[in-house]
Parts: structure tokens; sequence; C-alpha cells
């Protein structure tokens, strides 16, 4: 199973452009990194987006 989605992975659950997706990712890295978190560019921590996005 994979932890971390990339903008093919938004693009494909928002039904989003990809701009729009790396918008996305961009924003929610910037929140993780605020809390002190390590994130890693172009991908967002699966458990946190889908906890940001009431996705399950």
């Amino acid at each position: 199973m994979k932890d971390f989605y990339r903008k093919g992975d938004l693009m494909k659950i928002l039904d989003i452009s990809e701009n729009t997706a790396y918008k996305i990712i961009r924003e929610l890295n910037g929140e993780l990194k605020e809390q002190g978190y390590k994130t890693i560019c172009g991908r967002l921590h699966k458990k946190y987006f889908d906890r940001r996005y009431r996705i399950n």
C-alpha cells in the first residue's frame, strides 16, 4: 500500500486539473511543514489528505 499521493492521484480523486493538484499538494505540504513534519516535493501524505478532505 502506498503512503503518498501524487498529482495524478489527486486529479482522479477530485476531478481537477494538473495545476490545481499541484496547488493542493503545495498547500497541504505547507501545513505539514508548519506542524514540524518533513515533506516530499510533489507527494502528499495519504492519511493527511484523506483527513483534510474527509475521505473514508
